[in-house]
Formats: C-alpha cells, structure tokens, sequence
C-alpha cells in the first residue's frame, strides 16, 4: 500500500479535504524507479481495472483494492508519465461498467481561484463549473420548446418536450425530457 493509512481513513469517514490530491493517477518514485499509481474510491465494487486505450489493443492492469469500502490502489509498472484512461468495475451484484476516471482530469480551478472562493469573493465560478446553459428561448412551463440545443445557433425543434423546472439560488434550472 502506497496510500499512507491516516489518508485512507480519510477517505473512508468522508473527510479528506482534497481528494484530487491522491485519487486519479500520479508520477511516484518507488524503490524500483519511477511510475505510476492510480487509485479510485468506488463503493460497492468488487474489483477494478485501469483500461489504457491509447494503443491497440488496449491493456488492463487489475488494482488491489486496500478497503472493504471500495477504495483501490495499483502501480502501473513501466509508465513513467500520466496518460488517458479509463476504469472498468465489477460491482458486487456482477454488472461490468467502464467509464473514464472523473480524477483522471486535472483540477480546472487555481490555487487562486480556491483561495478567492473559500474567502467569498469569487464570483465567477460558474464559467469554470457544472453545467452550462445551452437552450435559448422558453417561453413558459409546457410550451411547445422552439428553440433548440446547439453550439450558440438557434434551432427549431417543432416538437413538445416535458420541462421541469425550478428556481434555485443559481436561477432558473430546466430540465428538458425529450421522448417522455
């Protein structure tokens, strides 16, 4: 176990205050030289895979998983820098899902942007957050939707489409529902 114990734990009571910290993948000098490790947090799996596709074919290396809860750990012997992947698991009532690790990306905010948020004045979080609003022109709740999804150009769907919707402290959320 590369994971020091008192960061495991961590993990495990939900209290760790920087996950991207030590989930995902990440160089590491080990005593047989460099590599890396990936390590993911995925509750009720069984086992779980780093699927590397940038080749063909693709390879499988298997994690060891180091906590009952669902917490895995594995070096990726002769890598020396980080790479695409995905995880493929087996959950416990045998269902296979492979998805991309969503550690696998890098943090998107700054040490400043952090630090302005954590102080309240941060402001514009939302251009680096969530998701983004992309349907242009509701006119009320059950109307017919007129104006569509798409790159910033308007398009006319022509079809009534379900929207619920609901107005939080970020303004009005919507949530269309083509095919209900």
């Amino acid at each position: 176990m590369i994971i020091e114990q008192s960061e495991l734990d961590s993990f495990l009571a939900a209290t760790h205050g920087h996950p991207h910290q030590s989930l995902g993948i990440h160089v590491v000098e080990g005593k047989s030289g460099p590599g890396v490790v990936v390590r993911a947090f995925i509750r009720d799996a069984k086992s779980c895979q780093v699927v590397a596709f940038e080749r063909v074919p693709e390879t499988r290396t298997a994690l060891r998983k180091i906590a009952e809860e669902g917490f895995f750990e594995g070096v990726l012997k002769g890598r020396t820098e980080i790479f695409r992947y995905r995880l493929r698991v087996v959950l416990t009532n045998g269902e296979v899902r492979q998805f991309f690790d969503p550690y696998s990306f890098l943090p998107s905010l700054s040490d400043q942007e952090v630090y302005l948020f954590n102080e309240g004045s941060e402001h514009r979080l939302y251009d680096k957050l969530g998701s983004h609003q992309r349907v242009r022109g509701l006119r009320r709740l059950g109307a017919e939707c007129r104006a569509g999804i798409g790159g910033g150009r308007i398009q006319s769907l022509g079809w009534p489409l379900p929207l619920h919707a609901s107005v939080g402290q970020f303004g009005l959320v919507g949530t269309l529902y083509p095919g209900s």
